[in-house]
C-alpha cells in the first residue's frame, strides 16, 4: 500500500491530492497500515491546513471495519484539512460506508463524480470564503 500527496496550485491557493494505489481495508491489519501510510503523507504538509483532493477510485472497505475507517477520516478531516473533496469510482457498500461515515462524524460526505467536478465544487468553497 502506497499513498502520497501531489500539490498544485488552483486559483493561487495549494491544493494536495490525495492518491495511492489500491486499498482494500479489511481487516484491522489493514486499518492500522492505511493510517500509518496516511499520516505519513500527511506529515509531509507539517502543520499546514489544506484543500484536500481525495481519488476515492478502487478504494475499498469492508463494513465490518467501517468504524476503524471513519475514526481515522474524521480525525484527519479535523486536524489537517480546510476542505476534503472526493472524487472517483466509488463500488458497493464502499460508497455507502464512506458516506455513512462521513455522516456520523459530521464532516462532508460528497463523492464527486470525478475531479473536474471536485474542481467545480472547490471553486464555489472558494468564492464563500473570498466573500465572507
Amino acid at each position: 500500500m502506497k499513498i502520497w500527496l501531489e500539490r498544485a496550485v488552483h486559483r493561487g491557493k495549494p491544493v494536495y491530492t490525495l492518491r495511492r494505489d489500491s486499498v482494500v481495508i479489511d481487516s484491522r491489519q489493514a486499518v492500522a497500515e492505511w493510517k500509518r501510510k496516511l499520516d505519513s503523507a500527511m506529515r509531509t504538509l507539517g502543520s499546514e491546513r489544506v484543500y484536500l483532493l481525495i481519488d476515492v477510485t478502487g478504494f475499498e472497505i469492508d463494513p465490518a471495519f467501517a468504524a476503524e475507517y471513519g475514526k481515522v477520516a474524521k480525525r484527519m478531516v479535523e486536524d489537517r484539512a480546510l476542505a476534503v473533496l472526493r472524487y472517483g469510482d466509488l463500488k458497493g457498500m464502499t460508497a455507502s460506508t464512506v458516506r455513512l461515515q462521513a455522516v456520523i462524524h459530521k464532516f462532508s460526505s460528497n463523492v464527486f463524480r470525478d475531479r473536474a467536478a471536485a474542481l467545480v465544487a472547490l471553486d464555489q468553497i472558494l468564492d464563500q470564503s473570498e466573500s465572507a
